[in-house]
């Protein structure tokens, strides 16, 4: 059954429907406040974004915010974007360390300054495990012919010292190096996704180097390929400011069955989803989270039981993750 088309609300039409819901004003709230945090964040954000959390049936035509008070709702999506921002920040730092790792294990076993960009000190496309095949080929490393590894239309930059140079043409750090950057530089104009791809046609001798800096072995290679797909993932919904509490993974990519084995992962075999809390642990083990999460909760002023719940909608359940505490 289609839903019907919404229709345009203005602000005060937005608070009407609230307050027509039952939704509860406590002293310090009024319909000034209300409208002005309706007109500077999103309403279907706010309430639509937050209300499965608070309601059993938030699908019913007959919402019944009765139990509800504003402050709750947005003292909760405050939590959330704060939530996203520690998120954020937990893997900006992975990603630095990933793209330091592979710089630096690379130039190590590849002594020319301009090394990076010879497509022959990567490994070829017929040597990939077959489920990243697709994957790498999207992002330009694919076998036009027997002769030719790069689809010249979608190469990563690193590939073509001309193509590298335009976009990082108002990089400072760039042109410092009179537009020859070595390779622990011209990393950097990389998005998540191509350094992903870098790391899975790195050869077997550099790849095994940038795994033990992750306390990983060679043979946890196609292991570390889906962590980078899961990461990748939460990263591009924390960047487009997504409500992250509705987050879910899904995947073409199949998640690698000794990650699931030893994180001890439930997911669905036809469709691999994971919860948002299923991320965060993958997360943790890389870049731990857990501190500032409780540190988070520590300074919040919502609920502790709008909390429990919360954590709850996300995932959380302390028998399914025994190497990480939540305090709720």
């Amino acid at each position: 059954m289609k839903s019907e088309a919404k229709d345009f609300k203005t602000i005060n039409d937005q608070y009407d429907i609230l307050i027509s819901r039952g939704l509860k004003l406590t002293k310090n709230q009024s319909k000034k406040g209300i409208c002005k945090a309706l007109s500077k964040y999103n309403y279907f954000d706010i309430i639509n974004g937050l209300e499965d959390i608070f309601m059993e049936n938030s699908s019913s035509s007959n919402k019944d915010y009765s139990e509800l008070c504003f402050d709750d709702i947005f003292m909760l999506y405050d939590f959330n974007r704060k939530m996203r921002s520690l998120i954020f920040s937990a893997i900006g730092d992975f990603e630095i360390h990933l793209k330091t790792s592979i710089a630096y294990n690379f130039c190590a076993e590849n002594n020319s300054w301009n090394s990076y960009m010879d497509v022959n000190n990567y490994r070829k496309v017929d040597e990939i495990h077959d489920r990243y095949k697709t994957f790498v080929s999207v992002h330009g490393y694919y076998p036009k012919s027997k002769s030719q590894n790069i689809n010249k239309k979608l190469m990563l930059p690193i590939f073509n010292e001309s193509t590298l140079i335009t976009k990082a043409k108002n990089k400072r750090y760039i042109n410092s190096y009179s537009n020859h950057p070595p390779f622990w530089v011209s990393i950097k104009i990389l998005d998540f996704g191509q350094t992903h791809t870098v790391f899975t046609i790195l050869k077997r001798n550099v790849a095994e180097k940038v795994l033990r800096d992750f306390n990983l072995t060679l043979s946890d290679r196609n292991l570390f390929d889906s962590v980078l797909h899961i990461i990748n993932w939460l990263r591009n919904e924390c960047g487009h400011f997504e409500m992250i509490n509705n987050s879910r993974y899904h995947s073409g990519f199949k998640i690698d069955k000794t990650l699931i084995n030893n994180l001890n992962l439930i997911v669905n075999r036809s469709r691999q989803n994971l919860t948002l809390f299923q991320c965060l642990y993958i997360l943790n083990n890389f870049r731990p989270v857990e501190n500032d999460i409780n540190k988070l909760i520590t300074n919040s002023s919502v609920n502790k039981d709008i909390l429990s719940r919360y954590f709850k909608f996300i995932g959380y359940k302390k028998i399914n993750f025994p190497n990480i505490h939540i305090d709720i």
